[in-house]
């Protein structure tokens, strides 16, 4: 089931508590979100699917050869339960995303 409405601003409002003003950013239509606070960048795909799929991590892969300035963090975020955190790109769901 894709993440509803309320859950999409759920995730807005998550972003606004974790940091005063970030700026936000939506890069070329392949990275979602591009949140770039105290000089540093962060890098989120947004997905609604519960099933996890090695293919949403691709244009997050990608994004080195996109921009020069490093990126500190690399995130999916969806809606399902599976959730790695352990790699270069971590993985969770909307509901434990820490910004």
């Amino acid at each position: 089931m894709p993440m509803s409405f309320s859950e999409t601003r759920e995730i807005s409002a998550i972003m606004q508590l974790r940091s005063c003003t970030p700026k936000i950013h939506k890069y070329f239509d392949e990275v979602d979100l591009l949140l770039k606070e105290e000089g540093e960048i962060s890098a989120i795909e947004i997905k609604s699917s519960q099933t996890y799929s090695p293919s949403f991590e691709d244009s997050l892969k990608k994004l080195s050869g996109w921009i020069h300035t490093p990126v500190r963090r690399k995130s999916v975020v969806y809606a399902g339960e599976f959730e790695n955190t352990a790699g270069d790109i971590e993985v969770v769901n909307y509901r434990h995303l820490n910004l």
